[in-house]
């Protein structure tokens, strides 16, 4: 089944695999009514801690290079892994929840324990999702934190729309998060709870950073900027250098990342007719290209997307299309 669910929890909607032939019962699924604190949403998740022994082939015999992880509740395997590999912990998910949440009072939305143990999540709900004007579809409607035990995978904290309630959502939310870069990676690897620990420090404050977003936003989608002012954005936000010194190969390899840019204003999802001609338009066709359409990438402008790195070229957006704005309503006034 796609739901491989061991225990979990859901606060007031049922998922689909829930009293169906061969899902889940009331034991392995609860329905709440209200949002659960941390303690009994740990319980109610089937989160337990994992801890580490040797692997042996026979009496005496033990494998080198290995280790065993068990429930250490129960001392039932979950997995075997390389040596090197560093447990992260269900309780560390709930402290990046809490980080990036900037509240204890998490509303956990769902979450649980999957293939026998080898996966466990959270997806706790934004309390104060938001609008820019113009713009229908909403910023951060959950966050997700995941981890594996399987030596394969890894912890990663999501920004996403997907409700999580089983293996099958929950690999939509990785193809979902691995498509728009809304998410943050952590390897099992040695350090790397010195990484959770810099992550919980940046994620902090999250919410006055997602409302001062959109202040912004609200700014730019007042800004009107004619069909000239969008091809002078175009032409500036990936400048040529001059013909005498690149060939002509290069030229056009410019000219048709600048057409990706053009068709955005008129093909992208995320903007639509009635941000087209404004600052807000183009600051999202400026993010959705760098995010997911480019095909070079120079010092000056590789960035890879994620939760928590920041975004310095993106930060250029702003300044630039403010001032091409700017000198079209110079030359309007001049031309009054």
């Amino acid at each position: 089944m796609g739901h491989e669910v061991v225990e979990m929890f859901s606060v007031r909607k049922a998922p689909w695999h829930l009293g169906m032939k061969g899902g889940t019962t009331e034991d392995q699924t609860h329905v709440l009514k209200e949002y659960p604190g941390r303690e009994e949403a740990m319980k109610l998740a089937g989160h337990f801690p994992i801890a580490e022994g040797p692997v042996f082939s026979g009496p005496g015999q033990r494998i080198i290079g290995f280790k065993r992880l068990f429930n250490a509740d129960t001392d039932k395997t979950v997995f075997v892994v390389q040596a090197g590999y560093e447990v992260i912990q269900s309780s560390e998910l709930w402290d990046l929840t809490e980080a990036i949440l900037d509240t204890q009072d998490v509303k956990c939305e769902t979450a649980g324990t999957l293939a026998e143990g080898r996966v466990m999540w959270t997806l706790a709900r934004v309390d104060k999702p938001f609008f820019i004007t113009g713009d229908d579809s909403p910023i951060y409607p959950f966050v997700a934190a995941s981890t594996t035990h399987d030596g394969k995978g890894s912890m990663k904290v999501q920004n996403l729309q997907t409700r999580i309630v089983c293996m099958n959502t929950h690999h939509a939310a990785e193809r979902e998060t691995g498509e728009t870069g809304r998410e943050f990676t952590f390897r099992h690897v040695k350090g790397v709870h010195n990484r959770i620990e810099q992550a919980k420090k940046i994620l902090a404050g999250a919410e006055k950073r997602a409302s001062d977003f959109q202040e912004l936003g609200e700014e730019l989608v007042k800004m009107s900027l004619s069909d000239e002012g969008i091809e002078k954005f175009v032409t500036e936000f990936l400048p040529a250098p001059s013909k005498n010194i690149i060939s002509k190969k290069v030229q056009e390899n410019i000219e048709n990342e600048r057409d990706k840019v053009r068709g955005l204003f008129y093909h992208s999802l995320t903007v639509n007719e009635n941000i087209r001609n404004t600052g807000y338009g183009a600051f999202q066709v400026g993010v959705e290209y760098l995010d997911h359409l480019r095909t070079y990438k120079t010092n000056a402008t590789y960035l890879r997307r994620t939760l928590l790195r920041p975004e310095p070229f993106k930060a250029k957006l702003v300044p630039l299309i403010k001032r091409i704005v700017a000198e079209e309503e110079k030359k309007v006034v001049v031309t009054v």
